[in-house]
Order: C-alpha cells, then sequence, then structure tokens
C-alpha cells in the first residue's frame, strides 16, 4: 500500500532487532523492505565467527548488515557502497547502532560499477568483498543491473580490487533466473580474464528456515559461495 498504517497495537516504528549480539533498526513505513533478509542470517553468523581480513568492501550493501557482522568478526576497515542515498544513511545508523567507533568505516552512496572503477584507478585492494546484487536494478541516469546479463562482468571488476597475495570473495544471487551452473560459469570466466585462482571455502544456500519443495528446485533462489581467490 503507499500508506502503511498500524491496525492493531500501538504503532512503534521503526524498532530494533537483535540477531545475536548484531543491533539492526527494522522500518515497516515508507520503505519496500523492513531492512533485513532473514535468508542471510547463517552468513551474518560466519562472518562474525571468522575473520575475513583488515579491509572489507561490501558492495549492493542495502542497510549494511554484513559490513556489521565482518566488523565483528574483526576487520579494520570497512567500505559500505550501495546505489541509495537514503540506505546509505540507514546502514550508517546501523553501524552507530553496533558500537563499531573501532573500525574505520567509509559509506559511499553510488554505482557498483562506477564504484569499483574507481576504487581500481587509485590502487584500493581489499582482503575480502561481499556482494549480494538484486536481481535487478534501475539507476537515477537509467543504467540496469541484471543478473541474467552482469554478473561475469560486475566479477571481473570485483576481481581488480582483490589482494592478490590471496582475498576471500563473498558471492551471492537471490535469483531465479541464474542456475548454480551458470552462475559458477560467470565468476570462472571472469577469473579466467584477470588470471586468478578460485577455491570454494564454503557454498551459500537457502537455510533450513527457509524449506523449499522438492519438485520445485526454483524456489531455492538464494546461491552462492565464499570463495578464496588469489594470483597463480
Amino acid at each position: 500500500p503507499e500508506e502503511v498504517e498500524c491496525v492493531l497495537g500501538q504503532d512503534t516504528d521503526p524498532v530494533v532487532l537483535e540477531e545475536g549480539s548484531l543491533r539492526m533498526q527494522i522500518r515497516f513505513k515508507d520503505t519496500r523492505h523492513p531492512g533485513l533478509f532473514l535468508d542471510h542470517e547463517p552468513l551474518r553468523t560466519w562472518l562474525m565467527q571468522n575473520r575475513v581480513g583488515d579491509r572489507v568492501l561490501n558492495l549492493f550493501a542495502y542497510t549494511g548488515s554484513l559490513s556489521i557482522a565482518a566488523a565483528r568478526g574483526g576487520a579494520k576497515h570497512v567500505t559500505t557502497l550501495d546505489l541509495s542515498k537514503p540506505t546509505i544513511d540507514w546502514a550508517r545508523h546501523n553501524w552507530e547502532l553496533n558500537s563499531l567507533a573501532r573500525v574505520e568505516a567509509r559509506f559511499i552512496a553510488e554505482d557498483a560499477f562506477r564504484g569499483l572503477g574507481r576504487l581500481a584507478k587509485v590502487g584500493e585492494k581489499f582482503d575480502a568483498i561481499i556482494l549480494d546484487p538484486p536481481s535487478f536494478s534501475r539507476s537515477k541516469e537509467g543504467k540496469t543491473f541484471s543478473t541474467a546479463k552482469d554478473l561475469e562482468a560486475l566479477h571481473e571488476a570485483v576481481f581488480k580490487v582483490v589482494n592478490p597475495a590471496g582475498a576471500w570473495v563473498i558471492t551471492s544471487i537471490n535469483s531465479a533466473n541464474r542456475s548454480h551452473e551458470q552462475f559458477a560459469k560467470d565468476i570462472l570466466m571472469a577469473a579466467k580474464r584477470q588470471k586468478l585462482h578460485v577455491q570454494v571455502h564454503r557454498q551459500i544456500d537457502a537455510p533450513e528456515t527457509f524449506p523449499t519443495r522438492l519438485a520445485q528446485p526454483e524456489e531455492r533462489y538464494l546461491k552462492g559461495w565464499v570463495l578464496r581467490v588469489s594470483a597463480p
């Protein structure tokens, strides 16, 4: 609906949700989504339990939950990038909710391809890059992104800013229009052009709290990997 109204109980929007030690502001008004995707809870837990390096870049970051998880896992510098300025402001607010002043933080409202190109141009390298792009998006300038056609180019841009000595690339999509096989092919083609080795450390899949029907594999829309990437 265009206007959201409280129909029962007290209107407390927004609220702060606690997921373990992570705190996130949840909103139900003036937003398409409440601010936290629950199917990525296992990944947030993994990031908090496993240090992925000093410098982390979170692309398509939405409200920054994976940035916060990486910081809780021991990262010293986290860059949070999303196309939407209001969403980046929300991510910054969530960062402040989690008392992470000891970690250097940078928030960027920018198209992912443009941001990656700019970071590569100034020679920035990251020990871990997280990307969970939407199935489709369109910028104010009319530029579109689609998991059906842009994943190979996106990963090639990502590979240009990884630490060549070894880096984590944590990549997932929430899309039924790209199979595991097609997704893997996109990544491998990008890695081949950048002359990088890619190893699977962990598979990202729909968690047990999101059951699906065996006869309809397309319902298992969440797919991806935690990858270890390095130069030969």
